[in-house]
């Protein structure tokens, strides 16, 4: 049986690169991403590897997106079995080049690096696949599912 890896934040950098892997591997992979126009030339650019890479808008930052994008997957290619979360947003920087620290950083920014970098880990496990989530780590007997944070 092919098993189904979703990787968030994955249309380029370290995702796309384990979505290349899995596919190498045989694997039905789906890119979750917040940037269509990114993910579009994901897929595409796998594609012109001989790779098949289904892609997915993910805004993981969003119950709503979550809930739409395992529905979609789910209806096309079963349930996951390996979840990547992958995606994350840095602390950004000032117009100068500075970086910004903790103690400078604007709520709104920190609202959106808390949710993107730690709210969404736990936000996914209010909706696991059935039985992915059971065991110490993600794994479960029941699924052989997988949840990796990154």
């Amino acid at each position: 049986m092919v098993q189904t890896a979703l990787i968030t934040g994955s249309a380029s950098g370290i995702g796309l690169g384990m979505a290349r892997a899995f596919a190498q591997a045989g694997m039905q992979v789906v890119i979750g991403d917040v940037d269509e126009a990114a993910i579009a030339g994901a897929v595409a650019g796998l594609a012109a590897e001989g790779l098949h890479i289904h892609g997915e808008r993910l805004d993981v930052t969003k119950a709503a997106s979550w809930k739409t994008a395992l529905d979609r997957i789910e209806a096309a290619m079963g349930p996951v079995d390996l979840l990547c979360n992958n995606a994350g947003v840095g602390q950004g920087r000032f117009a100068d080049g500075a970086p910004i620290g903790l103690a400078d950083m604007p709520e709104r920014l920190w609202r959106l690096v808390m949710e993107a970098n730690a709210t969404d880990r736990g936000r996914v496990r209010r909706r696991p696949e059935p039985g992915m989530i059971g065991t110490p780590g993600g794994r479960s007997p029941a699924s052989g599912g997988w949840v990796w944070n990154i």
